[in-house]
């Protein structure tokens, strides 16, 4: 087994044109970006549109996804310590046992993302949008839940 692939900043760029025709053209052109096990410690993608993208397993930490679309992309055991997402529209996205501890996720769509078993400890999740978000054994534990939209009785029951 490989460790996490560093990505040099111009293979980057690379990958998101190719996935930005891909989504444009819905499928026609470009290509869907795999940045699976990829190592993208504290880069800048603000804005972005990944959606779609598979991201699992890759590591996220720190990383500027401000306003970024990340709309069902499989984000699925990925590290995302202390990563900004504020903005982001993660709406169908797969987050099952992914690391968010720390992460701010202020005013991020989330409806219907699946976060089970998913660690948000410390996470800030103020104004986030929970409608339907799967979160079955997800760790919310010292995560500010302030304002945040659709949260349930249910999840909150089903969260540690």
């Amino acid at each position: 087994m490989t460790g996490p692939r560093a990505i040099p900043p111009e293979h980057l760029q690379v990958i998101l044109e190719d996935h930005r025709k891909w989504v444009e053209s819905k499928g026609k052109e470009g290509k869907r970006a795999s940045l699976r096990g990829a190592r993208l410690w504290g880069v800048h993608l603000v804005g972005v549109n990944l959606s779609e993208a598979d991201m699992g397993e890759a590591i996220l930490a720190r990383v500027s996804l401000v306003t970024a679309d990340l709309s069902k992309t499989n984000l699925s055991g990925a590290n995302l310590w202390e990563a900004d997402l504020s903005g982001a529209n993660l709406s169908d996205a797969h987050l099952r046992g992914a690391n968010l501890e720390g992460t701010n996720l202020e005013g991020a769509n989330l409806v219907r993302a699946s976060l089970g078993r998913a660690v948000l400890t410390r996470a800030n999740l103020q104004r986030a949008n929970l409608r339907s978000a799967y979160m079955i054994n997800t760790d919310l534990r010292g995560a500010d839940l302030t304002d945040a939209i659709g949260l349930t009785e249910v999840q909150i029951r089903s969260a540690i």
